[in-house]
């Protein structure tokens, strides 16, 4: 640890309540990305919606229950970054945002394509969807820097 650095090693970036509220935030930003992304990529929110909810609850309850499997998927991701980002210059957050932005959707294709069938899988593969992930990995990203500021300005200086 540098002496006159103002984090503390181990310090995390975000405390966990505000990783799940930042999560479930980017969710739903995510899905307003992917609806103004609609008339180009021809995917929209709620074909994404309906494609999780049906594998659970086919009818017309798919998109509720996509929604809700959504932004609860999105809460945990946000609590996992919250609980394993520590403290860190802006710059290195906002790479290690797009970067977990990234492999949410890598391993989103790979994951919920396997479990709930291939409609999932390929409206998880859409290029939408990348630019929707990597909005959530940046979400996630600005609330920790957002969260960094505040603290260090709170911060009692050392002797």
């Amino acid at each position: 640890m540098i002496a006159d650095s103002p984090y503390e090693a181990g310090e995390l970036a975000l405390k966990p309540a505000a990783g799940v509220a930042a999560g479930v935030f980017g969710g739903l930003l995510m899905l307003v990305l992917v609806e103004a992304l609609d008339p180009i990529s021809g995917v929209s929110a709620g074909d994404v919606l309906s494609a999780m909810g049906s594998a659970l609850a086919p009818g017309d309850r798919a998109v509720t229950v996509g929604l809700g499997l959504h932004l609860a998927t999105a809460g945990v991701l946000g609590l996992l970054y919250a609980l394993s980002q520590q403290r860190i210059p802006p710059r290195g957050l906002v790479g290690v945002g797009l970067l977990f932005g990234l492999v949410v959707w890598i391993f989103g294709a790979l994951f919920a394509g396997w479990l709930m069938g291939e409609s999932v899988r390929e409206v998880l593969r859409s290029w939408s969807w990348l630019l929707a992930s990597l909005g959530y990995g940046l979400t996630l990203a600005g609330t920790a820097v957002l969260a960094g500021r505040r603290a260090v300005r709170s911060a009692m200086p050392r002797d």
